[in-house]
């Protein structure tokens, strides 16, 4: 008897779990039905009435399975991510595209079965990792008009094999998505097939068996296959408003310093910094006379490329130009450059090198990591045997930077920025002094963003330089230490222009530091401007 009714009583909860899996794929299919038209989704409506998409994502985050052993956890979670992605694009609506919002696909997040996933991870390491099933690429919809078209039902498990190979034959058959040539034998694909190609692959390492299952006319194995650039823009099917700069659509919020470019993204960022000074500091910190004004103008040009899809990877390069004046009188203007006298001024292309960047922890979008190498161009930059002016270290400089950002609330967010530049001789006639030392730049910024137009921010920052107090070339590591340190404050803002163009201005004063004997730190003020462009 006992055991008869533990039977009744376990299938009472089976069918009440099938029931509320039930309903859940009736809703599910009330909603993509109502809001899901014309390959788009009405992402408008959608917002003004979401009542809806949270109750379906609620029953995801209290019934979800992680773990799929049949149809309806499969076709769940499908359901679940094209809800998600929904759901992350209309909390950041009106937005032109997925791309604008920063790590779209690793920051926007739902929960199952107690554990936080993004949208990368419920994609490869749940549904493609366990099914091994190709078709749902054309099922897992990314928001934009480079996707497979969005169906406007629920995949349903009852139906889910016949929905995915419709979904698939469909996508297949569409001369948008597979852009045939007959007579010139060629083929464009979308990069989902060069992005996941080894989900594709069957006879001979080619995708185009896949594709000819699916194809009503088959493409021959001598085409040639080629991919054409996806398209990013929303799958809005509305009319929406105009697109506001906000979080998601503005350069000064989506591309802080941690963040990187997604494939194909560029930046063009021209940085001027103006240092000069009538003072330095000593052993003990106390101002010491220049004996004049010295000025050093540093302008670094940067293109940085995103090479990677995930925006994870970006590469570039780096180009800088120095201009200084020496032997000025202390009341001269600070911007004053160049003159007539070769000995009191002069300009030099004075470096250039590679840098690589990329975010080395999968789950922390928000930190990255940059390194490169600056290489010296002009001879003699640091003024000691023919050129009068110092413009430069004369050295070879390996530089890596630690980038974090923090978001304190929706108007506050704190950058971090940690530097290891290490600076190595280049010869021995050309350097004041002859042993490698390296720069640890500690740097905090406290940005307020009254818009998505406009950044003002304080920042404050600690420099050490270590290397051979002894000032030799050959000493014992006892000499290792603290040659000088100083201690920047400042502030400044940043204005998008527009949507790609944006200019910085900033100030900083170094208000504190110390140097030994022929490492005296300057105590001068410095002047930035930046023009920055994203395309």
């Amino acid at each position: 008897m006992k055991k008869t009714g533990l039977i009744l009583l376990g299938l009472i909860a089976i069918s009440i779990h099938a029931f509320a899996q039930g309903a859940f794929f009736d809703d599910a299919d009330k909603f993509f039905n109502r809001y899901v038209i014309k390959r788009g989704v009405l992402y408008k409506e959608i917002k003004e009435n979401p009542q809806l998409l949270n109750d379906l994502l609620a029953y995801v985050e209290s019934n979800g399975r992680l773990e799929i052993s049949n149809d309806g956890d499969k076709a769940l979670l499908i359901n679940a991510y094209n809800l998600s992605v929904i759901k992350g694009i209309v909390t950041e609506y009106p937005v032109s595209s997925p791309q604008r919002i920063a790590a779209f696909f690793d920051t926007k997040r739902i929960t199952i079965e107690g554990q936080s996933l993004s949208l990368n991870e419920l994609e490869k390491e749940i549904l493609l990792k366990q099914t091994n099933d190709p078709r749902l690429h054309f099922a897992l919809v990314c928001a934009a008009k480079g996707c497979p078209r969005i169906i406007n039902l629920a995949y349903r498990p009852e139906k889910l094999n016949d929905q995915l190979d419709e979904q698939t034959r469909v996508a297949l058959n569409d001369e948008t998505f597979l852009q045939v040539d007959y007579l010139g034998k060629t083929v464009k694909l979308s990069q989902i097939f060069e992005w996941y190609r080894k989900d594709f692959l069957e006879n001979r390492g080619s995708v185009l068996p896949f594709i000819n299952r699916y194809r009503e006319e088959n493409l021959r194995p001598d085409f040639k296959i080629s991919y054409y650039s996806y398209d990013w823009a929303l799958n809005d099917s509305g009319t929406p408003e105009k697109e506001i700069v906000t979080t998601s659509t503005s350069n000064l919020l989506q591309f802080t310093p941690s963040q990187l470019f997604a494939k194909g993204q560029y930046e063009i960022n021209v940085f001027n910094n103006l240092y000069s000074q009538t003072k330095t500091r000593d052993r003990r910190g106390n101002e010491v006379s220049f004996g004049g004004r010295a000025s050093i103008l540093t302008s670094t040009i940067q293109w940085t490329y995103g090479i990677s899809k995930k925006a994870k990877v970006n590469v570039g390069v780096d180009l800088v130009l120095s201009a200084g004046s020496g032997g000025l009188a202390s009341g001269s203007n600070h911007f004053q450059l160049f003159t007539s006298n070769k000995s009191t001024s002069d300009f030099a292309v004075s470096a250039i090198g590679p840098r690589i960047k990329f975010q080395p922890i999968k789950k922390f979008s928000f930190y990255s990591v940059q390194t490169g190498l600056l290489i010296p161009v002009a001879k003699d930059l640091e003024g000691v045997s023919g050129r009068e002016t110092f413009l430069a270290l004369n050295r070879y400089l390996w530089r890596t930077q630690f980038f974090y950002d923090f978001k304190l609330t929706r108007t506050l967010r704190l950058f971090y920025e940690f530097d290891i530049n290490y600076y190595m001789r280049r010869n021995k006639q050309d350097h004041f002094f002859l042993p490698n030392f390296v720069d640890l730049p500690s740097s905090l910024f406290i940005n307020y963003f009254p818009n998505g137009k406009l950044n003002v921010f304080l920042s404050g920052q600690y420099a050490g330089r270590y290397g051979n107090t002894a000032l030799r070339e050959t000493t014992p590591s006892a000499d290792f230490g603290l040659l000088q340190w100083y201690l920047q404050l400042g502030g400044g803002a940043k204005y998008q222009v527009t949507s790609n163009l944006g200019l910085e201005i900033s100030y900083g004063n170094f208000v504190a530091g110390r140097g030994l004997e022929g490492f005296e730190v300057g105590a001068g003020q410095v002047w930035n401007l930046g023009i920055r462009y994203i395309k």
